[in-house]
Formats: C-alpha cells, sequence, structure tokens
C-alpha cells in the first residue's frame, strides 16, 4: 500500500509507502492518491491533523482505464490552505493507522519562469529573464514557486496581476496538477509588468518585452542529428527569431514548406519521419525571415507553446512515469 501526491512528475509513485512532494505552496490544490487491494481500500480515509494548513476532502475510489478490476485506487482532493505543517494520516475501516505522512505548506518567497520553448531543448532549462515576446503571438512560461532554495511542488494557486493590460493569462488547464503557466500576449511593443502571486500573496514581478517584425533581425534554429537515426525515428527541427544582440523572441509561430508546398498548420516546431532516401527542402518563414534546410523525409508541424505540448515536454523521466499512470487519472478542473 503507497500513498502519494500528483504534484511531481518526478516522484517514483509507487517507490515507497509513501513518496510525497511536500513542502507545496500556499494556494495548492493536487490528489493524494492511495493504492492498494479494493477490498482494502475503500473503506479507508485520510484525515489531515491541521485542516488550516491542509484540507483534504471525502476519498472517492477510482479505476484506471485498464481492464483490470483490481487496478483501482482511492483519490482525495486537498488544498494548501495556510502556511505550517501538519500531518495526514491513513484509517482502515476500523479507524485503525496505517500510513503518516508529514506535510508542509509555505509562502513562495521567489519565482522563476521557464520558456514552454525551452523545455523542448532542456529538461530543466535556465529561467527567462525579461524576455523578449512577438507581438500578436502567444508565449507560454512555466512558473516555479521558491521558498529560499525549496522549489515548491502543486499548482492551482497562481494569481496573475497584469497591470489592466490584458496581456497574461494563468493555465492550469492541462493534466497533471504538476506546473503553473501564465501565457502572454502582447498586443503592443513596449515593456510589460506582471505581478504573480500564490495563495492570493504576490510573490514578484515578471517583465517582458513585446517586439514587432521590424525588431527581429534573423531566424536560428536547432534540429536533431540525422547521423545515427535509423529509419522511422521522430526527429524535430525547432525554429525561432532573435533580436540584432542573439537574444531569442518568443511566441513567433512559423509558416513551413517541404519542397514549396505549404503545410497546413504553424508553430515553431516541425517534426519528420527520418527516411533517408528521401530528400526535402524545407523553409520556415516569419516575420519576413526565411530560414531553408534540407531533411530526410516528410513531417508536420506543431506549436511548443500549446499547454499539451508543453506538459509533453517534460522530459524522458517525467515522461515515463506520466505515462505509467494516464489511466490513474484524468481530470479538468
Amino acid at each position: 500500500m503507497t500513498l502519494h501526491d500528483n504534484t511531481r512528475l518526478n516522484l517514483d509513485p509507487f517507490g515507497s509507502e509513501v513518496a510525497l512532494a511536500s513542502p507545496y505552496a500556499i494556494g495548492a490544490q493536487f490528489e493524494f492518491l492511495l493504492d492498494g487491494p479494493e477490498a482494502e481500500i475503500q473503506d479507508y480515509t485520510l484525515e489531515s491533523l491541521d485542516p488550516g494548513v491542509l484540507s483534504v476532502g471525502r476519498g472517492v475510489l477510482q479505476m484506471s482505464e485498464s481492464d483490470d478490476t483490481d487496478d483501482r485506487y482511492m483519490s482525495f482532493e486537498a488544498t494548501a490552505a495556510g502556511e505550517g505543517s501538519t500531518e495526514v494520516r491513513v484509517y482502515d475501516e476500523d479507524g485503525v493507522e496505517v500510513l503518516r505522512g508529514d506535510v508542509a505548506v509555505k509562502v513562495p518567497d521567489r519565482v522563476e519562469l521557464r520558456a514552454a520553448s525551452d523545455l523542448d531543448e532542456a529538461e530543466n532549462p535556465d529561467p527567462v529573464s525579461n524576455p523578449a515576446c512577438y507581438v500578436s503571438g502567444e508565449s507560454a512560461f512555466r512558473v516555479d514557486f521558491f521558498h529560499g532554495d525549496t522549489q515548491l511542488a502543486g499548482a492551482g494557486g497562481l494569481g496573475i496581476d497584469d497591470r489592466d493590460q490584458s496581456v497574461a493569462t494563468p493555465d492550469d488547464s492541462v493534466w497533471p496538477d504538476d506546473a503553473d503557466w501564465v501565457v502572454v500576449a502582447p498586443q503592443k511593443t513596449g515593456e510589460y509588468k506582471v505581478g504573480i502571486s500564490s495563495g492570493g500573496t504576490e510573490v514578484a514581478e515578471f517583465s517582458f518585452t513585446g517586439v514587432n517584425d521590424a525588431q527581429i533581425d534573423h531566424i536560428d534554429a536547432r534540429r536533431d542529428s540525422e547521423s545515427g537515426a535509423e529509419e522511422g525515428d521522430a526527429l524535430e527541427v525547432h525554429a525561432w527569431g532573435e533580436l540584432d544582440d542573439d537574444s531569442r523572441v518568443y511566441g513567433l509561430s512559423f509558416e513551413w514548406t517541404e519542397n514549396g508546398s505549404f503545410l497546413p498548420d504553424v508553430g515553431d516546431t516541425y517534426t519528420y519521419e527520418y527516411d533517408p532516401d528521401v530528400s526535402t527542402t524545407v523553409t520556415a518563414s516569419a516575420a519576413g525571415q526565411v530560414m531553408q534546410l534540407e531533411v530526410h523525409g516528410y513531417g508536420y508541424v506543431s506549436d511548443s507553446n500549446s499547454m499539451m505540448c508543453s506538459v509533453l515536454n517534460a522530459g524522458p523521466v517525467a515522461m515515463g512515469v506520466l505515462l505509467a499512470t494516464l489511466g490513474v487519472r484524468r481530470k479538468r478542473r
């Protein structure tokens, strides 16, 4: 029997009896998951000793998407309600304690933002500071809350004050409840400041700059190497615009062609199936700039600022846990 939560994809949810991602960011909303034989756990309860720190709802017996009727678990809705420490305890049908875990809730004192498109290149890229964001485009950034040097777990407590500019919105609509996201969409060039809060407490101010076509100097790209690739492998070309100082521009979407024929979608990522016997001339164009390259195969276009793509860019370890638990929870708030 195990007790874990759904806030961190990099945890092994079945690796120990209690695997919690505490401390949690104030305002976070998530679930505790109790895994064990259905005959045992369906009447079990989970209690928080201090609901003012962590509130826990009634348990609900859930079933994964597999056909195995034994693949069930109990889920308990939880909210990180206030700063402090408490315990959660699991009781069996007779009221006997069977598991317990320590929980802490903290108010963040700083944030780091990482661009969704950078997550396409690294599991934990450097945080951005005053990024350039394309006017009329959308740029997605993951918001990581910290207390000191400790990253806080949980999502759903993010608040945005974009100073009445109506250019920034929070987004926690994707499964799983692993991170908060902010999507910015500047409507004109210039400087913007966005207040970021957690659980109603403002933590930091995020600055970004809106830029237009005239400020984009050239296109750059990262492409997967075809050296050592096998036929059928999926390879990517990820493109972005840059200013004249070589700093990256976020939120720029591209039109793509294969041998002169336009592909139906726009975005910053071209994915193709490697075929050494097929030579294809690919172009990406945006803001009056054009980039051309040769690949082997044909492909399709996607946008790394899509929220689902951002989750799928969580990295190989995270994806292993994600795929292993897709049947465990599928929810939209």
